[in-house]
């Protein structure tokens, strides 16, 4: 674990990209930055501050927040729901800390490529949701062939290899732990 995120929505969380995601006061999670800072064991261990507040409060609300939690000692600022380049520009500039970026969706930011990121200032992108969103699209193609066609015959979804799943899950581990166990009785 390289770091932890802390965060100024109310309980209960939700995504920060679906309605009704409120946040708690900003003198709040100030305390809970510094709560956290002072918690710290492990001085590499990063702590990232996360505030939910643009769908809420807009974006000024958001970059002062973002503004208190850097000043607070959070070693990266994460702003959710930034929704232009400009905005994240403005967040890498007046933000004392590495900013962070949730690049959830292909369109808008999610769109600009690894130098035009670099360009902005921004530091840390993540891609929350990838793996499973293409996973998703891919078995829903795959079920809809099957469903229409009665078979697998005409699926064009690409496949994984089965026996590279097979070592990925770690089949040949147990294979040869049931090899050494097995009754030869």
């Amino acid at each position: 674990c390289a770091a932890i995120q802390i965060e100024d929505q109310e309980s209960p969380k939700r995504c920060g990209l679906t309605a009704g995601c409120r946040v708690i006061p900003a003198e709040e999670m100030v305390r809970k930055v510094e709560v956290a800072l002072e918690a710290r064991t492990e001085p590499a261990l990063m702590l990232i501050a996360r505030t939910d507040a643009r769908a809420q409060l807009g974006f000024d609300a958001a970059l002062e927040r973002g503004r208190q939690y850097a000043q607070a000692g959070a070693d990266i600022v994460f702003i959710q729901g930034l929704e232009t380049e400009s905005e994240l520009a403005v967040v890498a500039a007046e933000i004392e800390t590495p900013c962070l970026v949730n690049l959830a969706k292909p369109a808008g930011l999610g769109s600009l490529s690894a130098d035009r990121l670099r360009a902005t200032g921004c530091r840390i992108a993540i891609y929350p949701g990838l793996g499973m969103l293409a996973a998703t699209a891919a078995m829903g193609a795959a079920y809809d062939t099957l469903r229409h066609d009665g078979s697998l015959a005409a699926l064009d979804t690409p496949l994984f290899d089965r026996e590279a799943m097979h070592r990925l899950m770690g089949f040949e581990a147990i294979w040869a732990f049931e090899e050494r166990w097995r009754d030869e009785h």
